[in-house]
């Protein structure tokens, strides 16, 4: 069966739903210290698409400088409770853009959609970067949908708020991920056909996926202390508290240097509000 981008979120969060279901069901544990945690992030975000200069100048023609909210999934399960808090866990993210596809005109006068292709030679790239800053705009619609999925390990600092009611956590998040993506025109998956010198023709379709690694630092916002009384019922309905919080993140998305994959490294700032269960 196709799984399609929201499908993946769909199911991502009605398992995590059920998980969180269930820590929240069971008694409260001695030191009443969380057990597990679930957030909802929104960031900016704009994939680095290449090093090659010609590529990344298409995809800035195509789609613009700007940098639409990515909108990103998490939960965790803390393993360690001594000195703060460790867990594992994991994340799903769904960002979109959308732009006009270009047409390009060669020396000849002929039109032709452009396709981005650098070039193999620095003939061929510098004739390339000309022609696709020449290209015009088109009619046809076009869209990069990314779907990063992470395994994470967090370390959150709560001595301040464990000992001296000091509402704010500071906490290192480090994960592995994986980047798919689609590039769409009209709605349908994106392909780009090329004639080699043999006569054969090559067909690649606009989907892949760039396997990477992130890391983040943060700072969260006890929000008990804005209604106590809520904060207090809750806990007794196994919810320990909510937090707002602000990270700076990195993402590393280039494959591990992997030739021709899409790079989806980014950097940024994030925030985002959680939740935490006894």
């Amino acid at each position: 069966m196709k799984k399609t981008p929201l499908g993946i979120l769909i199911a991502f969060l009605l398992s995590t739903v059920g998980i969180s279901g269930t820590a929240m069901a069971s008694k409260e544990n001695e030191k009443g210290l969380p057990t597990w945690h679930i957030d909802l992030q929104l960031k900016p975000y704009q994939p680095k698409i290449s090093k090659n200069a010609a590529k990344q100048d298409f995809y800035n023609l195509m789609y613009g400088e700007s940098e639409p909210l990515m909108t990103t999934f998490s939960t965790h399960h803390y393993l360690w409770d001594g000195f703060g808090l460790l867990g594992v866990g994991g994340s799903v993210g769904y960002w979109k853009t959308t732009g006009k596809t270009r047409i390009c005109t060669d020396e000849n006068d002929n039109t032709s959609p452009c396709d981005g292709l650098p070039g193999s030679s620095e003939e061929e790239r510098a004739a390339q970067t000309a022609l696709v800053a020449d290209s015009t705009e088109g009619n046809s619609s076009t869209q990069l949908m990314v779907v990063p999925v992470s395994l994470e390990v967090v370390y959150r600092l709560d001595y301040l708020n464990r000992e001296w009611d000091i509402p704010l956590d500071a906490y290192a998040q480090f994960g592995l991920d994986y980047n798919f993506w689609w590039a769409t025109t009209e709605g349908s998956i994106a392909e780009r056909s090329q004639t080699n010198e043999d006569g054969t023709t090559d067909t690649t379709r606009g989907k892949g996926a760039t396997p990477g690694m992130n890391a983040s630092v943060g700072f969260m916002l006890d929000l008990s202390f804005l209604e106590p009384v809520t904060a207090s019922r809750g806990r007794k309905n196994g919810i320990a508290a909510s937090y707002f919080f602000f990270e700076w993140n990195w993402a590393f998305g280039d494959g591990f240097k992997q030739p021709n994959r899409l790079d989806m490294s980014s950097s940024g700032w994030s925030l985002g509000l959680g939740m935490d269960f006894l």
